[in-house]
């Protein structure tokens, strides 16, 4: 009977732990992104989570360590992102996904820790591990491995165009508070070009499969 009533506050406390943890990282997040980088304090942080300056030193070694954990969860949100419909080619698909992440509001998050992350080194040094596991986010082999094309450098150059500029259009959000006058402009332009591209991969590969067949 005592090793089930230790075992239920065992339990009990690794839940409040667990939810604790889970405030301060989602209060992190919603400071940076309503706020930025320079007006988000642990104070701050501990005042949107309802708890206190102590709980914060508890779950976290020190306030670097809960801004490496909350870009974390902000990468993990949009890596958990749907991936493409069937009908659309891997390029296409990737203009769609990749504008899904900037628009969201913990892209803005990620900019802001990106930035200061630049202009401070000992937390450069914090975040690098984070910074490293996230930038899968934007990476080819990573993001199309499930598309089973053929990574020619031609087709990397449009996926890397695509990302630089929606990375682009994420920092002008970020810096307006909102969606750009252009970017409708830019994302018919990008998925122009990844339509093309798609085309080409495929003509490509049906050849390869023509040429295989009479072979």
């Amino acid at each position: 009977m005592n090793g089930e009533l230790e075992g239920s506050a065992s339990r009990q406390r690794e839940r409040h732990v667990s939810e604790a943890r889970h405030k301060l990282i989602d209060a992190a997040l919603a400071s940076l992104i309503e706020l930025g980088f320079s007006r988000t304090t642990g104070v701050e942080v501990c005042r949107r989570a309802g708890l206190t300056r102590g709980a914060l030193n508890y779950h976290f070694p020190d306030y670097g360590n809960l801004l490496a954990a909350a870009l974390g969860t902000a990468y993990d949100n949009l890596l958990d992102l749907p991936t493409r419909p069937r009908d659309e080619g891997p390029l296409e698909g990737w203009v769609q996904r990749a504008h899904s992440c900037i628009v969201r509001p913990d892209f803005k998050a990620i900019i802001e820790l990106w930035l200061a992350s630049q202009n401070d080194p000992e937390l450069g040094a914090t975040l690098s591990e984070a910074i490293a596991q996230g930038s899968q986010l934007f990476d080819p082999v990573f993001t199309l491995v499930d598309c089973d094309i053929e990574l020619t450098p031609e087709a990397e150059a449009v996926y890397r165009t695509i990302s630089e500029a929606c990375v682009g259009l994420g920092v002008g959000r970020s810096v307006s508070g909102g969606p750009l006058a252009h970017e409708t402009q830019v994302i018919d332009a990008l998925l122009n070009i990844a339509r093309d591209a798609d085309r080409k991969i495929s003509n490509r590969t049906k050849k390869r499969g023509a040429d295989h067949g009479a072979h």
